[in-house]
């Protein structure tokens, strides 16, 4: 079985199982609280992702940390993940869980790329007409790239829209090169 369908799976199950326990939300905030944690623990992080580290260490860290900080669920399943040695796709599983509990809530994410930040009302605009396209809820996300030109670049799912100046540029350049 590929590594994606396994962090996929890992994430669906956990989504079940916080679901049956009535407990999606609170299992989402405290997955970020661990994912914090780990970026922020360097020790931490590399005790979880160390090959040489029995998993009855890393089970008995992972208690000393986090037990009483999080519900037993999570605990449970981060100790299961640990037994199961996937804690090396600790961070993918969680964004798997994200990843779901979006879907199941009809959110999607899209990414806007352009060369210089782009104005509240504008990104509102493309909200809207993206809300509109694919009949979800979508959850904006801004960055700047310079390299782009001008123009947007726009990610969301497995769809890209191009329309930096960088890209029409690039196609100019073929069409003349092949004329």
């Amino acid at each position: 079985m590929k590594i994606d369908e396994i962090i996929k799976r890992y994430g669906n199950a956990l989504y079940e199982i916080a679901l049956a326990e009535d407990s999606i939300n609170k299992t989402e905030e405290e997955l970020h609280n661990v994912a914090k944690t780990l970026r922020e623990s360097l020790k931490l992080k590399d005790i979880v992702e160390g090959k040489r580290v029995d998993k009855n260490l890393k089970k008995k860290i992972f208690k000393e940390v986090f037990e009483g900080k999080i519900q037993p669920l999570v605990l449970g399943y981060l100790l299961l993940i640990i037994d199961s040695e996937k804690e090396k796709y600790l961070k993918e599983i969680i964004k798997s869980y994200s990843k779901t509990l979006s879907s199941k809530r009809n959110i999607v994410f899209a990414d806007i790329i352009s060369a210089v930040p782009v104005e509240d009302k504008t990104l509102n605009e493309i909200k809207e007409l993206l809300e509109k396209k694919f009949n979800k809820k979508v959850e904006l996300r801004n960055s700047v790239k310079k390299e782009i030109l001008g123009g947007l670049i726009i990610k969301i799912g497995d769809k890209l829209i191009d329309g930096s100046i960088k890209s029409k540029l690039e196609s100019f350049k073929k069409e003349i090169a092949t004329e």
